[in-house]
């Protein structure tokens, strides 16, 4: 499941973002291989596994999107709905994400 973290980074897309957040703060499905029951629960946990909650946050800080923001400040400090992640892993990465996402929107905010 790390791979398939790091691979969906690589390839970007709404759905690789979907998956990845997934993984990283929950939804319906996380990150499973073929023919393997969902790795996270009904109420929608996050992906049991610290290393693909952390290969998800760094994925999605290497694609760059808006979209991941929202998931990412819930991983790194919480929110209503949830705690921050019990990992400092997960946490240290989403916190780089965030700021690669952030770099990423100044240099496109300067080229416009």
């Amino acid at each position: 499941r790390e791979r398939v973290a790091e691979t969906l980074g690589a390839i970007g897309g709404t759905s690789a973002i979907e998956a990845l957040i997934r993984a990283l703060v929950g939804g319906p499905q996380g990150l499973g291989e073929l023919g393997d029951t969902p790795k996270s629960d009904a109420r929608g946990a996050p992906d049991r596994n610290e290393t693909v909650r952390t290969e998800a946050a760094k994925a999605l800080g290497a694609i760059g999107d808006k979209e991941a923001i929202g998931a990412l400040g819930r991983a790194l400090v919480g929110d209503d709905q949830a705690e921050q992640d019990r990992d400092a892993p997960v946490r240290t990465e989403a916190a780089k994400a965030l700021g690669e996402i952030g770099r990423k929107m100044a240099k496109h905010a300067q080229v416009a």
